[in-house]
């Protein structure tokens, strides 16, 4: 535990597009900048090191005749003890949404901090994405459609804390059935996370509402 008291006894803010971890203990702040847009959400890691933070689009990527060339959402994975260290800072995990998915609306990460699941906003239709990830190999696993709904229609995602799996050391899968919530306006659905079988790969079960 003593290892990890300045990252417990600390807080994370996020102001536009800068991410900001304080220590309460050492009274100290840094900032993660890689962000070129406002960050929309963010999520901890279970090991409280980790910390996943969500952006919108790039403001100087929107056109207003629709057209989303360019860049969709994006999500960075950092690590809130080392950030800002001279000398000691890594390189953030980074995943790309779709050009057509504007805007990161909620994050969570399983139990065990293996998969994050992100949920992002398509900007013509409404519509909402779930997406689980590999996040640590910048692989995406599957996805699914949660909803229709002006954005942010989903407020938050939640993991069974009592359920984790996790891949062997040369990667496989194990088999099993996993679970999470989306809860946002009016709705709370029931996912069902199903491991590959048999050789096939990670599905989302359609939610129960």
């Amino acid at each position: 535990l003593q290892d990890k008291l300045p990252v417990v006894e600390a807080k994370l803010e996020a102001v536009c597009s800068e991410a900001k971890g304080i220590s309460t203990v050492q009274r100290r702040q840094r900032f993660f900048v890689r962000h070129n847009d406002d960050i929309t959400c963010t999520a901890l890691h279970p090991e409280l090191e980790m910390v996943a933070t969500g952006q919108s689009m790039a403001a100087k990527q929107r056109v207003s005749d629709g057209d989303t060339s360019g860049n969709g959402g994006q999500v960075y994975i950092w690590n809130a003890r080392t950030v800002g260290v001279k000398g000691v800072s890594t390189e953030p995990k980074k995943l790309q949404l779709p050009d057509s998915d504007t805007a990161v609306c909620a994050m969570a990460f399983s139990a065990d901090g293996w998969l994050l699941t992100t949920v992002s906003a398509q900007h013509d239709t409404s519509t909402h994405h779930v997406r689980v990830w590999d996040w640590e190999r910048g692989v995406l696993h599957c996805s699914a459609v949660a909803c229709r709904g002006d954005p942010p229609h989903v407020y938050g995602c939640v993991w069974n804390q009592f359920e984790s799996w996790e891949a062997d050391a040369d990667g496989k899968l194990p088999e099993g059935i996993s679970s999470f919530v989306t809860y946002g306006r009016k709705s709370i659905m029931m996912w069902e996370y199903m491991m590959g079988e048999e050789g096939r790969p990670p599905s989302i079960q359609a939610p129960q509402r």
